[in-house]
């Protein structure tokens, strides 16, 4: 079954679940927010690159407004909701300054695997303890999302449409864990390059000749 609602192309991909800050700044937008700030009905926000609008996106609530401009501009907060086939973008919403899209429902399971939990629960602290970041939490086992952490492990946009298109939660596990087991190795090469690199800059001035 097909629907019509507004649509917010852009340049990001948001999941089911994740809370994602904007800042509104363009009049058609604005229109959207005025519309949809008091309303439980929602708008599909569409991955949006190089011109071109993808298949999927995702269904999106206005959480919270974080802050009003004195020219009408906006900081929101959106929630996603769930997973759009998107049919058809149009520049304009009918009778509004924002564009609309034609949508259906993509279905989005969450099965997860425990096991698979603890995996990524072990690997994503892993890659945190590798690049110094202190400021992002590492779910545990028993409240881990791929939502929750999808933004912050090293994944393309092109890799994040991927794991958009996953139906059950089970198999979005599984796309993270080889991404990470296939990413942890490159960070640290990464990270021996740059010691490397700190050393060579220490000893670059010793002369061979005068030992």
């Amino acid at each position: 079954m097909t629907s019509y609602i507004g649509a917010f192309p852009l340049s990001m991909v948001c999941f089911p679940g994740e809370i994602q800050h904007l800042h509104i700044f363009e009049p058609r937008y604005k229109d959207l927010v005025e519309d949809f700030r008091l309303s439980n009905s929602g708008f599909a926000l569409i991955p949006f690159m190089n011109g071109k609008s993808f298949h999927l996106g995702t269904e999106v609530i206005i959480d919270s407004i974080e802050r009003t401009y004195p020219d009408g501009k906006y900081d929101i907060a959106i929630r996603g909701t769930q997973v759009l086939k998107i049919h058809r973008l149009q520049k304009k919403f009918t009778g509004k300054s924002y564009p609309g899209a034609k949508v259906s429902l993509h279905k989005w399971i969450m099965n997860s695997s425990y096991e698979k939990s603890v995996t990524l629960n072990t690997l994503v602290a892993e890659l945190y303890q590798l690049l110094n970041i202190d400021n992002a939490k590492v779910p545990s086992p028993q409240e881990f999302e791929i939502s929750k952490v999808v933004h912050k492990i090293g994944l393309s946009i092109e890799q994040e449409l991927q794991l958009l298109a996953i139906t059950a939660e089970s198999d979005r596990q599984s796309f993270v864990i080889d991404h990470l087991l296939k990413f942890i190795p490159e960070v640290k090469k990464m990270k021996d390059l740059q010691l490397k690199a700190a050393l060579n800059g220490h000893f670059k001035n010793l002369d061979p000749l005068n030992f």
